[in-house]
Parts: C-alpha cells; sequence; structure tokens
C-alpha cells in the first residue's frame, strides 16, 4: 500500500505524542489503524474490534504493515451478515476547506469561555469543559490529517 509521506509524518508524530503519553522507555510501541462501521478513519493505541481490518503502524521504525484478521475467534459465524472491514484502507486526501474550519473551531473552543450550541428541541444547551476538551481533540485530529 502506497502511503503518501505527509500521512505518514503525521501518524509518526501522532505515535510519537501517545508514546510520550504512556511509556517512552517501551521500545516497540505500535498504532492501529483501520475505518470504523461509518467509513471513518481511527486511530488508536488499542486494537480494533474483532473482526475489523486493520494496519499497525510501528512509531520507532516508522514502518507500516498491514495484518489481516489472524484468529479463528474474530471471524464472524458462518452463515451470519457480518462483513469483516475493507482489504485496503483509503489514504486520505487533505482538504484545505477541512483544515481551515479545524483551526478555527479550536481556536473557538479555546478562547471562548462558554460555547453555545442550538438543542433539537429549539433551546440551547452550553458545553462542558469535558465537551469542549473532546471537540478540540477531535478538531486537532482533524488537522494532522487535513492539515500541510
Amino acid at each position: 500500500m502506497d502511503v503518501s509521506k505527509p500521512l505518514l509524518i503525521a501518524l509518526v508524530l501522532i505515535g510519537g505524542l501517545l508514546t510520550m503519553q504512556t511509556d517512552t522507555a517501551r521500545a516497540d510501541t505500535e498504532l492501529y489503524r483501520w475505518k470504523d462501521q461509518n467509513g471513518r478513519l481511527v486511530h488508536s493505541d488499542r486494537p480494533p474490534p474483532a473482526g475489523m481490518e486493520y494496519e499497525t503502524i510501528n512509531v520507532r521504525a516508522g514502518k507500516t504493515e498491514k495484518r489481516p484478521n489472524s484468529t479463528v475467534s474474530n471471524r464472524p459465524p458462518a452463515g451470519s451478515s457480518v462483513k469483516p472491514g475493507r482489504e485496503e484502507l483509503e489514504v486520505i486526501k487533505k482538504n484545505p476547506k477541512i483544515c481551515e474550519n479545524a483551526r478555527n473551531n479550536v481556536e473557538v473552543l479555546r478562547s471562548a469561555a462558554r460555547i453555545r450550541l442550538k438543542s433539537d428541541d429549539g433551546g440551547y444547551k452550553f458545553l462542558s469543559d469535558e465537551q469542549k476538551a473532546e471537540q478540540i481533540r477531535k478538531a486537532e485530529d482533524l488537522i494532522s490529517i487535513h492539515c500541510e
């Protein structure tokens, strides 16, 4: 699989940050990359749910390798309509518009004391500090994927 250099650099940087937060002495840090049920690309230090096609990223060496589902227990039962993930993950193309929106979102989330959103019932609700932190994390993930 051909991975673009900017995407590989972003993945290595994400891996480096995760390594600093967890265990810097560990020599074989691995990240996992897969697509969830909604088609979104997921990066994690934990393996995906059973039956999902995924890739491992060796952060120290910057090496990516594809691993097929290898254990019998991960396979869906015979006759099941559950299908494993696609054979190959698509390389995400950088999108400057998403990049700009994500950067603006981070700026607003970090500068505003309270963020008010319109709820489904027509009223308004305020984001908690935890919700703001989660939105910042999501925006930073988008920045690492879509910004150069």
